[in-house]
């Protein structure tokens, strides 16, 4: 099961697969992507709902899917957290899969989660690739720190 607490993506990945995922929406696949945000303020509660039906199985649930669940949004409104929480009270599995930084501070989280699988995603070394590439993506050390700090 995937789980999107945001459509959408800030950083702007010129390359990126979900793109088209928001036409379901009505919006354009190109800037409306990342200038165009849905923020789903129900994201927890509606997990938490699935989590404690008797018929949930306690499959792994992948955040990131189709967006960056610790983009910028993320910092104000706390949904992924929200979220990850929810999967923290029933043991369940998460997998999640990141270039923000902000990753790193859901770190108590994680330690506490069944067999937490994560990856983070750097485009390029490179700033004025990464610029063309991902123009709102994070600086690629500030992706490794977070990485370094999530894995540590």
């Amino acid at each position: 099961m995937e789980s999107y607490p945001y459509r959408g993506c800030f950083h702007a990945c010129a390359y990126c697969y979900a793109r088209p995922t928001h036409e379901y929406r009505g919006f354009g696949a190109g800037t409306d992507f990342e200038s165009k945000l849905i923020v789903k303020i129900n994201a927890a509660a509606k997990l938490a709902e699935a989590l404690n039906k008797s018929s949930w199985n306690g499959e792994l649930i992948v955040f990131s899917g189709n967006t960056d669940p610790h983009q910028p949004l993320e910092a104000e409104y706390k949904l992924t957290r929200a979220c990850l929480q929810s999967c923290m009270t029933y043991s369940n599995p998460v997998g999640i899969i990141s270039k923000a930084a902000l990753l790193a501070r859901d770190i108590d989280i994680f330690q506490e989660l069944k067999r937490p699988l994560g990856d983070g995603s750097i485009c390029t070394s490179h700033l004025t690739q990464m610029r063309q590439q991902g123009k709102s993506s994070p600086k690629p050390i500030q992706s490794l720190n977070g990485l370094r700090r999530w894995r540590a």
